[in-house]
């Protein structure tokens, strides 16, 4: 499980659970889940409430997530059902569209890190490892990248996000 920001870096990362184990038993069960279900908004650094730009409109930040999490005040999900109504659909296609930046950063740490191409042949200690290895190095690379025009990026070039985006 993991959190990004807007520029395809990891913010947070939970490594270590099963990848058959459902989504909201791997949340409640991690420190970054608990923290967020127990509302201990210092622990992780949240920020405040803070004005929309340009406006006197105050909102708070919250985590955008799939239907597989809790709705809570700090995490934003799909509305469920069908035939919602013309605003319903129109909220859950733009949280779809705020949930690709994080499937997006998963796309591009898969094509550059060819471990994650296939299944990794190690104990569980090692895939932790390997993991947390290529996350770090992935947040370097991007970081590095921030600065330079688009035309000059390697890591990530600009059209990578589309090509994820529209296989989706």
């Amino acid at each position: 499980m993991a959190v990004c920001d807007a520029f395809y870096k990891f913010s947070l990362v939970d490594i270590g659970a099963y990848g058959s184990q459902y989504d909201s038993i791997v949340f409640s069960d991690s420190p970054f889940g608990s923290t967020i279900l127990h509302r201990q908004r210092v622990i992780l650094h949240l920020p405040h409430e803070t004005a929309l730009p340009n406006t006197d409109r105050i909102l708070p930040y919250f985590f955008v997530a799939d239907q597989a999490f809790p709705l809570h005040e700090k995490i934003m999900r799909p509305c469920p059902g069908e035939r919602l109504g013309e605003a319903k659909e129109i909220f859950n296609y733009r949280l779809s569209r705020a949930r690709r930046t994080i499937e997006n950063t998963f796309g591009i740490l898969a094509s550059r890190w060819r471990v994650f191409r296939k299944p990794i042949i190690a104990n569980v200690e090692t895939c932790i490892a390997i993991t947390k290895a290529c996350v770090a190095l992935h947040n370097y690379l991007q970081k590095g990248e921030e600065d330079l025009p688009l035309e000059q990026r390697r890591y990530c070039p600009p059209d990578m996000e589309t090509t994820f985006a529209q296989t989706e």
